[in-house]
């Protein structure tokens, strides 16, 4: 059986892959945000896991890495923070 256009298996694929992450984004805002605020779970295992950077701290192990382990990022990288052009 050849595939065509006309099958819609194929060409619907990108619909179904649109909806499907538009059901991630709305599920991780309800996670981030419930009841209409952005309101956190920091006790949430999920939320932490997606938490890049936490009051200017880097608390992903890769950014921990990329940023030195400092506590907390101070700017662009190379100490350009306040520099003038």
């Amino acid at each position: 059986m050849a595939w065509s256009r006309a099958s819609g298996t194929p060409s619907g694929m990108p619909t179904h892959a649109s909806f499907l992450y538009a059901r991630n984004v709305a599920n991780v805002v309800g996670l981030m945000g419930p009841e209409g605020s952005l309101a956190p779970d920091w006790d949430d295992e999920i939320v932490t896991g997606m938490c890049v950077l936490r009051d200017g701290a880097a608390v992903a192990p890769a950014a921990v890495e990329l940023l030195g382990a400092s506590s907390g990022f101070g700017g662009p990288p190379g100490g350009t923070q306040g520099a003038q052009p």
